[in-house]
């Protein structure tokens, strides 16, 4: 039977890396030795460095906290008037931003999930799978069907004619018309462009 030859190179280079492996090993053990005996944790790792934030990278500041009269506070909306409206629970609450006060309550029958107004303060709200309109003074004026069946709304906007509605659901965004028309959907998956589609 022939045994493998093996070269004075091959054996030079293992030998070298035993060595090596049983040098770095030693040097190793010899540091956590040396820890414990200090009364230090050799494992601990160490984060205080990112304690502290430069204060040329502070652009803000903390002026006010707010009180929400709901719980589940889930999203902010700036509206037209400058007043804040706030997703919470089953309703939307509209807060004065000088001092927190409850100017309007608008409740829901379902999760209030997320809102958008319009430049002349007509309110779109998500309430759990599809759209409910709002007159500024929180009066109901439609309510859009689901786009699709498992619809979950996460997010809305208003750009000039069209409202943008984020589908979790569907994975998509819906471009509507300010009526609820369907008038477009953006983030479709397309293997041929390859396109993966939005991944939540």
């Amino acid at each position: 039977m022939n045994k493998r030859q093996v070269s004075p190179s091959q054996v030079n280079r293992r030998t070298f890396l035993r060595g090596a492996a049983s040098g770095a090993a030693a040097l190793a053990l010899a540091r956590i030795r040396a820890a414990q005996a200090a009364g230090q944790n050799p494992f601990a790792y160490d984060v205080s460095a990112f304690e502290k934030t430069d204060p040329k990278l502070l652009k803000y500041r903390e002026a006010r906290r707010l009180t929400v009269p709901r719980e589940g506070a889930r999203r902010l909306t700036r509206l037209p008037s400058g007043r804040l409206l706030v997703a919470a629970g089953r309703s939307f609450c509209e807060l004065d931003p000088a001092d927190g006060a409850l100017v309007q309550e608008i409740a829901v029958e379902g999760p209030a999930r997320c809102s958008a107004a319009a430049p002349d303060g007509t309110l779109y709200l998500g309430v759990g799978d599809h759209v409910e309109v709002f007159t500024p003074d929180g009066r109901p004026t439609k309510t859009w069907d689901p786009p699709a069946k498992r619809s979950w709304i996460s997010g809305l906007a208003v750009s000039g004619e069209a409202v943008f509605v984020a589908d979790s659901g569907q994975r998509v965004v819906w471009k509507c018309q300010p009526d609820g028309q369907i008038a477009g959907r953006i983030g479709d998956r397309d293997k041929e462009r390859d396109i993966p589609g939005f991944v939540l």
